[in-house]
């Protein structure tokens, strides 16, 4: 059975406190192994999905943009994700972005907290090379799949997605 997330903090990070973003970025980064393996399960016992690669190839994207395609869920009243799809799109980030670090060994996962607090990604783990274009796969697997509810992306877009950032930091 898939478990829901459950972050130790809020995730309004301009809130939280340095020692609390440190906290969350720890515990982030040591659930990841656990998340993606649940999110590997999830998705293989998915009708359709069951042999689904989870190798980190740019490929694998493909499917699991069809997999959070075929899996989104809304609340009906208020149109938010369900707290599973919220959870499904933060446990892809965390796949998005480790595609992004294999496939360019530059890149690393890093704490955004020397920032402005109105920055964007400010205290959230994002992939960047020495700090300098942060890529917060938190908010663009969010922000897909609202999209996806909205009809403004559909499931091809979160390979365009990596597509736009592998070319980004190649150039920088």
């Amino acid at each position: 059975m898939y478990e829901i997330i459950a972050p130790p903090f809020t995730l309004e990070f301009r809130k939280m406190s340095t020692k609390e973003l440190k906290q969350y970025y720890e515990w982030f980064m040591n659930e990841k192994p656990k998340r993606l393996k649940l999110l590997d399960e999830a998705i293989k016992s998915t009708k359709g999905f069951e042999k689904w690669n989870n190798d980190f190839s740019v490929d694998s994207l493909t499917s699991l943009g069809k997999w959070i395609t075929a899996t989104k869920k809304r609340k009906l009243l208020s149109g938010d994700l369900t707290n599973e799809t919220f959870s499904h799109a933060i446990d892809a980030a965390m796949y998005f972005g480790d595609v992004l670090i294999r496939t360019n060994n530059n890149l690393t996962w890093h704490h955004n907290i020397n920032t402005a607090k109105n920055d964007a990604d400010y205290g959230q783990p994002v992939v960047t090379r020495n700090s300098k274009i942060p890529c917060n796969p938190v908010q663009l697997l969010v922000a897909f799949s609202y999209g996806l509810f909205e009809g403004t992306k559909k499931d091809t877009d979160l390979i365009k997605t990596f597509q736009y950032w592998d070319k980004s930091f190649r150039d920088s």
